[in-house]
C-alpha cells in the first residue's frame, strides 16, 4: 500500500492482532490467539485476519496451517490517526497537541533525555540552508 492510498480504518481489535505480528514478524491464527493474553475465541481471531486481509493490511500464505505477516509497519499504521489528530485538536500545528500531552506529567531522566534529543534535531535541522 502506497503513501498515497487510503488507509482503511482499523479496529483496535485489529490493531492488537498487527501488534502481534509485527513482533512475531508473522503468526500463525492459533499463536496470534496465544499471544493476545486474553480469552480470544479462535474463530473470533481467524474473522479479524480475514477482516485485515481485505483491508490490504494483512496476508497469509496457501500453507497449513497459515501464516499471517502485516504488509504495513506500525509507522504506516498509526501515521493517519495522528495526523488527523493534529488537524482536529491543533489546526494543523502540533504544538498545541504536544503542549497538551506533556504539560502536568512526569517524566522519567531517559523520556526528558529523548524529548530534548528531539528538540536538538529540530534546531540543527532549522540552521541547515
Amino acid at each position: 500500500m502506497s503513501k498515497q492510498a487510503k488507509l482503511p480504518k482499523i479496529s483496535e481489535a485489529e490493531l492488537e492482532i498487527l501488534r502481534v505480528l509485527w513482533e512475531k514478524e508473522g503468526a500463525t491464527i492459533a499463536e496470534t490467539q496465544e499471544s493476545l493474553n486474553k480469552s480470544v475465541r479462535l474463530a473470533t481471531v481467524q474473522t479479524q485476519l480475514n477482516r485485515l486481509i481485505d483491508k490490504g493490511v494483512v496476508r497469509r500464505n496457501t500453507e497449513r496451517p497459515a501464516r499471517y505477516w502485516a504488509v504495513l509497519g506500525p509507522e504506516e499504521v498509526t501515521e493517519r490517526p495522528l495526523q488527523s489528530l493534529v488537524r482536529n485538536v491543533g489546526g494543523g500545528s502540533v504544538f498545541p497537541l504536544i503542549a497538551h500531552l506533556v504539560e502536568g506529567r512526569e517524566f522519567s531522566p531517559e523520556e526528558i533525555a529523548a524529548l530534548q534529543s528531539l528538540v536538538n534535531n529540530l534546531r540543527r535541522k532549522g540552521e541547515q540552508p
